[in-house]
């Protein structure tokens, strides 16, 4: 199945606050008649994706430690790096010019 994989990926990059809450809140009081067919089987695909981001780790992964350590920090400085990229791209970002003239986003005019 290739969904569980892309959905594990969405989940990381959407990077949704009390994900793991909200996901046990619908499983505990959905009504009934949502306990199967396609609900349920999204449902359950979602709560393996938090499980699996919950229990990453270099054992559960097959990678050592050090490969772990620098691939988490690899995708750490890229994600901050989008975000950065992000935000200057972002006709909200207000930008001010410097004293060398050079325009610095992010800052208030």
């Amino acid at each position: 199945d290739d969904f569980l994989p892309l959905l594990i990926y969405s989940v990381l990059a959407a990077k949704p606050e009390r994900l793991h809450s909200n996901a046990e809140f619908v499983a505990a009081f959905r009504h009934p008649s949502r306990l199967n067919g396609e609900d349920a089987y999204f449902l359950t695909a979602l709560q393996s994706a938090v499980a699996f981001v919950k229990e990453a780790s270099p054992k559960v992964l097959e990678i050592s430690q050090e490969d772990f350590d620098r691939l988490c920090a690899e995708s750490l400085a890229a994600a901050q790096d989008a975000e950065r990229l992000a935000a200057a791209a972002s006709p909200d970002a207000a930008t001010t010019a410097s004293p060398e003239g050079e325009v610095i986003a992010g800052e208030e005019a």
